[in-house]
C-alpha cells in the first residue's frame, strides 16, 4: 500500500473490473481465478478454478492453480494432501508442466518432505525456463537439507 492506503483498494477495484471483463468475454473462470489468486482472494479463486473444472474436467491449468490455491489458503494436512493429488494428476497427463512440479515442491515443503521437494524443484527447473523463484526455492531446500544433523532421516 502507498502511505495513504489508497493504492491497495484501487488495485483491487481495477482487478475486479478486469475480472468482469474477462467473464463478459467468455472466460471459463480460469483467468478470473488467476486474478483472484493474485489479489489474495483464495475463496473466490477456488470457486473460479472449480467452475473451470466443471466445464472442462481435464483443464490442467485450472487443476494446477486450484492446487496452488489450496496450498496458499490452508496449512491443514488434508488440504495439502488434496493439493498433492491434484498436481500429480496434472503431472501424469502433462509431464512437461514445470509449474506443476513447482507446486508439488511447495506442497512437499509444507509436509516437511524436503527431499521430495528438492526433486520436484529439480524437475521444474529441467522442464521450465528456470524462473528465478524456482531456483531460489531449490537452493533454499538444498541448504535446509545440508543443515540437517548427520544421521537424521530425510
Amino acid at each position: 500500500l502507498d502511505q495513504h492506503g489508497l493504492l491497495g483498494p484501487a488495485v483491487v477495484k481495477v482487478g475486479l473490473q478486469v475480472g468482469r471483463d474477462l467473464l463478459a468475454l467468455g472466460d471459463d473462470g480460469f483467468l478470473v481465478g488467476v486474478l483472484f489468486l493474485q489479489l489474495g482472494d483464495h475463496t473466490s479463486a477456488r470457486g473460479r478454478f472449480e467452475e473451470a473444472l466443471e466445464l472442462d474436467p481435464e483443464h490442467p491449468d485450472a487443476r494446477r492453480e486450484l492446487a496452488r490455491c489450496l496450498l496458499e489458503s490452508s496449512p491443514d494436512p488434508e488440504v495439502v494432501e488434496r493439493a498433492i493429488e491434484l498436481v500429480n494428476q496434472v503431472i501424469d497427463k502433462h509431464p512437461e508442466d514445470w509449474r506443476a512440479y513447482e507446486t508439488l515442491g511447495d506442497a512437499y515443503v509444507r509436509t516437511g518432505d524436503l527431499l521430495a521437494a528438492l526433486y520436484s524443484y529439480e524437475d521444474a527447473l529441467r522442464h521450465g525456463k528456470n524462473p528465478a523463484r524456482v531456483e531460489e526455492k531449490y537452493a533454499g531446500v538444498y541448504e535446509q537439507l545440508l543443515q540437517l544433523p548427520e544421521g537424521e532421516e530425510l
